[in-house]
């Protein structure tokens, strides 16, 4: 299953987890933007006659990033906080042939629709697909689909879905209304927050302690809304 290896994280807060996701799709889209670069870099220069230069495979629609494999990684971890390393692999083995994919479709794309070949340095003439707009799509493309293969929070299909739900509990803010806010709660705290809240039930604390005031069912009802699951 998708979240078998999602690890269990000690973030502080869902704040946190949030700060961090968005982080790692920052960083991660500066690695994409590298890695576009550095082939349109290798305009013009012609490695052999018989293969490809990585400028002219991003032309023709059969791009690679294979560095996204070990650069990605690394990327995803800060998500992790340097955990769960097989969750982490699995993650970017989604995101990079995901970011590829939107790449080659995108040339592909517009290479029908402007009706381009791709033709060796030697006669100085690339697809108009590889000029400096264009190649700015393609990096935008390329940002949505690492964002898709991330996922959301909301998203049960999706890997930060899966890193939520093993990392969080929750209970229901307004239990009983249409619109019901839930309030997260770090999972390795769980615990320490139900010692709390039992401990102000205690009867040595008197009469004046708020959790005397809480009757049997209020409590239930309480304890009940929390996912401990």
């Amino acid at each position: 299953m998708l979240g078998s290896n999602a690890p269990l994280v000690d973030y502080d807060d869902e704040a946190e987890f949030q700060t961090l996701l968005q982080g790692v799709i920052g960083a991660y889209t500066r690695v994409l933007n590298r890695e576009v670069d550095r082939q349109v870099e290798s305009r013009g220069r012609v490695h052999s006659a018989f293969a490809w230069s990585p400028v002219e495979e991003m032309a023709i629609g059969v791009a690679q990033f294979p560095d996204l494999l070990a650069a990605g990684l690394l990327v995803v971890l800060r998500l992790t906080k340097q955990r769960g390393l097989r969750f982490a692999v699995a993650l970017n083995d989604a995101v990079v042939p995901a970011v590829t994919t939107a790449c080659r479709t995108y040339c592909n794309v517009m290479n029908d629709r402007l009706n381009c070949q791709c033709h060796r340095a030697t006669t100085g003439r690339y697809p108009a697909i590889l000029d400096e707009v264009l190649v700015g799509f393609v990096k935008a493309y390329m940002k949505r689909a690492l964002v898709h293969a991330l996922g959301e929070v909301r998203d049960p299909h999706s890997f930060v879905h899966a890193l939520h739900r093993r990392c969080f509990g929750f209970m229901l803010g307004s239990p009983g209304r249409i619109w019901n806010p839930r309030v997260y709660i770090p999972r390795h705290r769980i615990a320490e927050y139900v010692l709390a809240f039992a401990s102000m039930t205690h009867a040595r604390l008197g009469k004046g302690s708020a959790g005397q005031l809480l009757d049997a069912d209020t409590l239930r009802m309480i304890v009940g809304a929390i996912d401990f699951h």
